[in-house]
């Protein structure tokens, strides 16, 4: 490889692990270099002080020519400087000199080249053929460099020479700061001859927003990681913040966009649904707080960008008051659109209004084609459809609709109750079950209602049928997404007992809105 680190001649012979790297990026538009540090850079293509979209999509394209037909420098900066005259963009170097501009130019050519070569020498470095013969790493200094770091000559004067896979490497796979022009060697195991990484010690630094981190000596800040190596949540919640403040529909496009390219894993596990929802909800505290009603917006606010929930059920009135099938199609519309057509699908939804105790019934698949006199329950003598369900609801009430909706919506989803199910029994493997009447003896309950009350903020959510918690998952969604936030057992809001007291529920339920779709 033929590249020329330190940008005073050209780029020449790309090869397309480098290329394939730069183009993956995403445009993120910055005010300072730190907005975004590490392994976030390997996702997001910035220019710091560059906020415009066009501007930016301006000079990827000319960083993407130096990188793709290895133009020199001097081409570099004749496209750079028609792009900020075209854009209109003055204020790009601190001071307006030739030294500034050459300054400024060179950091911008610099670091995106030698980090995307970095990046693709990663990825060959990393292949399972070459490490099957060569899975040992050498740290090599380029002596050329005007200005050479004593440790950085150090590490390459031992050699140091370690395993592919040890964790020094992490925070010194070179580049190693700005204008470093080290790189790495594979080599083959007989040259290792038992050395341990080196140990140089570590400083504190103190970004201009006054947080500290901690830094390996000998290398720069923001630079302690290997370039093309991963991705982690710094750069989802960059985003997560940009498109906070950004109008619904353009954040909807923007995370639409950008998507596919972050490429991060969907989660598929219960544990890592429950991780996948911390990191929501914190990003949603840090916008808008804990208020109930706060966050509540703020989340169904980054729902409906993200995955939907305009959609409202399908539903059959009932009888001639027509409240209730208006409450739950409402209800119907804070979960996603993906789990409401899934249960449109499932089968006929019938609803009619009550002023009595709210429930939900979805027929069994043996009933199918059957008269049955469903009277007792208020819905008359019909033959039952594939799957029917019905919901008796309160006219108004939104809460209790959007619980009774949440049952057939399990019933519809079993897969997805199955998250909560196996929560409940992750945690009550040993509990004993107990009468909701002994629980909470003012509260009227039947003798037949039977939970395992674990360390639910309410026992009623370990309620079991048959050896089901069917409110989990229905109760949970209740207490997150409720209008009112009903107070739970005259100690405080729902939402806030929930939040405050069984965080793991909380983040589940936070995990499956996002990201969970049938």
């Amino acid at each position: 490889m033929a590249f020329n680190a330190r940008a005073d001649g050209s780029f020449n012979r790309p090869f397309k692990e480098q290329v394939s790297f730069f183009r993956q990026k995403i445009n993120l538009p910055t005010e300072h270099y730190d907005d975004i540090l590490r392994q976030a850079h390997d996702r997001s293509f910035v220019v710091a002080g560059a906020t415009k979209a066009d501007l930016l999509a301006d000079l990827r394209q000319a960083v993407d020519k130096a990188i793709n037909q290895g133009t020199s420098i001097q081409e570099f900066r004749k496209d750079f400087y028609r792009i900020v005259a075209d854009r209109g963009w003055s204020d790009w170097t601190g001071s307006d000199t030739q030294a500034g501009r050459d300054w400024r130019t060179r950091i911008i050519y610099n670091t995106n080249l030698s980090a995307s070569y970095a990046a693709g020498r990663y990825q060959q470095l990393t292949d399972p053929d070459l490490l099957s013969v060569r899975p040992f790493w050498q740290y090599i200094h380029n002596d050329s460099v005007s200005h050479p770091r004593e440790l950085h000559r150090q590490w390459s004067n031992l050699p140091v020479i370690l395993r592919y896979d040890d964790p020094w490497w992490r925070a010194h796979f070179p580049p190693n700061g700005w204008g470093c022009d080290c790189r790495i060697k594979a080599v083959r195991e007989s040259r290792f001859d038992g050395q341990q990484a080196p140990d140089n010690g570590t400083r504190i630094v103190r970004d201009r927003r006054g947080q500290d981190h901690v830094v390996p000596n000998g290398i720069d800040y923001g630079w302690d990681y290997a370039p093309g190596a991963s991705l982690q949540d710094q750069l989802s919640v960059y985003v997560d913040q940009k498109t906070a403040v950004l109008p619904d529909k353009l954040a909807g496009d923007f995370r639409n966009e950008v998507a596919p390219i972050i490429d991060r894993p969907g989660p598929s596990t219960l544990d890592e649904f429950i991780a996948e929802g911390r990191r929501r909800s914190q990003n949603i505290i840090k916008l808008a707080g804990k208020d109930p009603a706060d966050f509540r917006l703020e989340l169904l606010k980054q729902l409906d960008a993200e995955v939907g929930i305009k959609i409202a059920a399908n539903v059959d009135n009932f009888g001639k008051d027509t409240r209730a099938s208006t409450v739950v199609a409402a209800a119907s519309r804070l979960l996603p659109n993906s789990w409401t057509q899934a249960t449109d699908r499932f089968g006929q939804l019938q609803v009619r209004t009550t002023q009595s105790r709210p429930f939900q019934l979805t027929t069994l698949a043996q009933d199918a084609g059957k008269l049955a006199n469903l009277k007792a329950i208020g819905f008359g003598t019909q033959t039952i459809t594939q799957n029917a369900g019905f919901i008796a609801t309160r006219p108004r009430d939104l809460d209790s609709a959007l619980h009774e909706y949440a049952h057939r919506v399990q019933s519809a989803l079993p897969e997805l109750d199955n998250f909560f199910q196996t929560l409940h029994v992750r945690r009550t493997i040993n509990d004993p079950l107990r009468r909701l009447r002994d629980i909470y003896p003012d509260l009227n309950y039947r003798l037949d209602e039977f939970a395992k009350e674990d360390n639910y903020i309410n026992a009623y959510i370990g309620k079991e049928y048959s050896g089901s918690a069917k409110e989990v998952m229905v109760t949970a969604i209740e207490f997150l997404l409720a209008r009112n936030s009903p107070v739970n057992l005259g100690r405080k809001p729902a939402f806030s007992d929930l939040l405050d007291n069984d965080r793991e529920l909380f983040d589940l339920v936070i995990g499956l809105l996002f990201y969970y779709a049938p």
